[in-house]
């Protein structure tokens, strides 16, 4: 899906599932059979304390800086670079053979 909608849209939905996630760890907390159940306390608490860690990671590290994002119809075709011993005008060496005794 990710190919198939807008980037501003595709954020928006990733950005809704960080409210989406607590609001249903509150109601599950607040409603249902299993709310007093220690092991399903246990995994919500440890589903939220990773959660909010990762978070926290994405806001504080540092933003990387994006490439353009070129379709692959339109991609320019780039021209094989000459090695550096070619740019020095001199030959690439060549690999020795080995010697049988």
């Amino acid at each position: 899906m990710m190919k198939r909608l807008p980037r501003k849209l595709w954020h928006r939905v990733h950005l809704l599932s960080i409210p989406m996630f607590v609001l249903s760890t509150v109601h599950g907390f607040t409603s249902g059979a299993d709310n007093t159940n220690l092991a399903v306390e246990w995994v919500a608490v440890t589903a939220g304390l990773a959660v909010f860690l990762l978070v926290s990671f994405r806001i504080v590290a540092p933003r990387r800086k994006l490439r353009p994002v070129v379709p692959p119809t339109t991609a320019i075709a780039r021209e094989p670079q000459p090695s550096e011993a070619a740019l020095r005008g001199r030959s690439a060496p060549r690999p020795e053979t080995p010697v049988r005794l």
